[in-house]
């Protein structure tokens, strides 16, 4: 399913939602046209890598908290996270209020990155997107407008409207889906998870701020117990799938975890959001002077062509 339009009108002009989305165009057109992007080591820098984390940390790696989350790997995930953005993201914006909005999106996408960390903290592949941070506002838009129409493309001869609730929810079951049981390495589906959940918390906290619920479609969720249940649901249920993928890192025992005892490398894997099974990371077959190329994206882009020691973890995908 993919969102096409909604049919909820804002009071006023998205000021920071369309800045958000003309500084990621900017960047990415940037990263392409001065050869960054085709830059296993210099694209790194800007990127998020979680292993980096394990030790001493400098202002420089904790700069990629918010570098990661305005780079993408490619055309189609910048285009696929920017959709995303410009049919939600307008509405939230319209709720919160345009300082608290910006405040919020970057929050969730910290909040992201730091649930990647919990779930692949030797993880050295680099991560980039903004999809954990969207992922977050689709959190906010379940919250603020779970009625709203949403017109969702299924096939080209099936475009039915369905209610926000709905569409955000099977957003969200997928994730938790994929992320315990695919296999798909260029997606960090657990930052999306991160990013959702942490929007879910942030929402009271900005919104104190904010001005009270006005008249927009299925506007204040307490009117509906339908969308209640499923929210609360949604909320446990990935705080359940976070806290399984993490239980093996945590050595309540004091003795030495399989996990910690054979963690295998990552494989090549944005935005926003906002997360395969691991693999060795290949050798140089070809010849002289060309480089094997370590990919992840959506948080997980090219990596370095040099071996990466053994890691563990998937890349961060937006949400499309």
């Amino acid at each position: 399913m993919f969102p096409l339009s909604d049919d909820n009108p804002t009071r006023s002009y998205p000021v920071i939602n369309h800045l958000l989305i003309a500084a990621n165009i900017v960047i990415f057109i940037w990263t392409v046209t001065s050869g960054l992007l085709a830059n296993d080591a210099e694209v790194t820098r800007y990127c998020f890598v979680p292993s980096r984390f394990l030790g001493h940390v400098s202002l420089q790696e904790f700069s990629t908290f918010f570098s990661a989350m305005f780079m993408h790997a490619g055309f189609a995930h910048l285009i696929g996270n920017m959709w995303y953005l410009f049919i939600f993201g307008d509405n939230v914006e319209d709720r919160m209020g345009k300082e608290n909005y910006l405040l919020f999106y970057l929050s969730c996408g910290i909040l992201a990155a730091l649930t990647h960390i919990l779930v692949y903290p030797s993880s050295s592949i680099p991560s980039l997107g903004a999809s954990g941070a969207i992922a977050g506002v689709l959190a906010a838009y379940l919250l603020l407008f779970p009625g709203a129409q949403v017109t969702t493309w299924i096939t080209w001869f099936f475009r039915p409207k369905l209610p926000a609730w709905v569409l955000i929810g099977v957003f969200f079951a997928m994730n938790c889906i994929n992320g315990l049981f695919g296999n798909d390495n260029q997606v960090g589906w657990f930052a999306h998870i991160g990013g959702f959940l942490g929007g879910i918390l942030l929402l009271k906290l900005v919104m104190r701020h904010a001005e009270e619920p006005g008249k927009h479609p299925g506007a204040d969720i307490s009117q509906n117990s339908l969308p209640l249940i499923a929210t609360v649901v949604i909320a446990l249920y990935g705080i359940g799938v976070v806290g399984y993928a993490i239980y093996p890192h945590l050595n309540l025992t004091g003795k030495t975890t399989q996990a910690e005892t054979n963690v295998p490398s990552t494989k090549k894997t944005a935005g926003a959001g906002s997360a395969k099974k691991v693999v060795p990371p290949p050798t140089s077959t070809s010849s002289p002077g060309k480089k094997p190329h370590h990919y992840s994206h959506d948080t997980h882009h090219k990596a370095s062509s040099q071996p990466k020691p053994k890691a563990k973890g998937p890349s961060l995908k937006g949400p499309h």
